[in-house]
């Protein structure tokens, strides 16, 4: 939240950025609305060529797309079966949940890597295509944050376990943005700072591992009498 929406300077010069959830924003950023850096929900007319084919391509469900921004790209289906009724997307595009509570959870992924060209996913997804003025990779810190978030909740329409998040808010959505070097700069930052916390997770988990097998081994000893717990028994008593 912090990088993306204030940058990594704490001393730079700020300014009202008269955007509602927002607040002060660094002075050298330019405010816009979202759809003037991406295009959003990119139709596939440009691929009718292909609608017929039975090339196999990427199929992302919700469940395949993770809160961290990870997804998994082994089922393949053909274009023809999915060409209809379907989310169509390409590689690089960013995608993120509409429906209620997967948007709120942060359910979203750069499509990196995607296994194919072109794909298609749950239509319960929004598209985002970055066109040079944003960088795909901030493009996905920028719909992780949490004023994203807020904002598409008041957007919401629906019934009770069914909202979703209309094609307005894209449209209205006001954003602020500092040009592509910074943006790189942010993303890197990030990237760094999550390898960082990656590298933490492993450590802890190799020692709760090694706690769990430790506790097991004790187990089995006291139980097959391997060792004398009778001291720590009348200890006890």
């Amino acid at each position: 939240n912090r990088a993306v929406t204030k940058g990594l300077d704490p001393d730079v010069p700020m300014r009202e950025s008269g955007i509602p959830w927002l607040g002060k924003i660094p002075g050298h950023w330019e405010v816009g609305r979202l759809k003037r850096y991406v295009e959003t929900n990119p139709l596939k007319s440009e691929k009718n060529h292909l609608k017929e084919s039975s090339e196999l391509v990427t199929f992302l469900p919700m469940e395949n797309v993770s809160e961290c921004g990870d997804f998994d790209n082994t089922l393949q289906k053909s274009i023809s079966s999915l060409w209809n009724g379907y989310t169509y997307f390409e590689e690089m595009d960013v995608i993120f949940a509409k429906i209620t509570p997967c948007f709120e959870n942060g359910k979203a992924a750069l499509l990196k890597n995607l296994g194919s060209k072109i794909g298609f996913g749950s239509t319960e997804f929004h598209v985002l295509r970055a066109t040079g003025l944003i960088l795909p990779d901030f493009l996905l810190y920028l719909v992780k944050t949490e004023y994203f978030r807020e904002v598409g909740k008041s957007y919401m329409q629906g019934v009770a376990g069914q909202k979703r998040v209309t094609s307005a808010f894209l449209d209205e959505l006001k954003i602020a943005l500092p040009d592509t070097d910074e943006q790189l700069k942010i993303c890197t930052y990030l990237e760094n700072y999550f390898k960082k916390i990656e590298i933490s997770k492993k450590s802890i988990t190799k020692e709760i591992n090694l706690l769990l097998e430790y506790r097991t081994a004790l187990i089995n000893e006291a139980v097959t009498g391997k060792i004398d717990v009778r001291g720590e028994e009348g200890n006890r008593l």
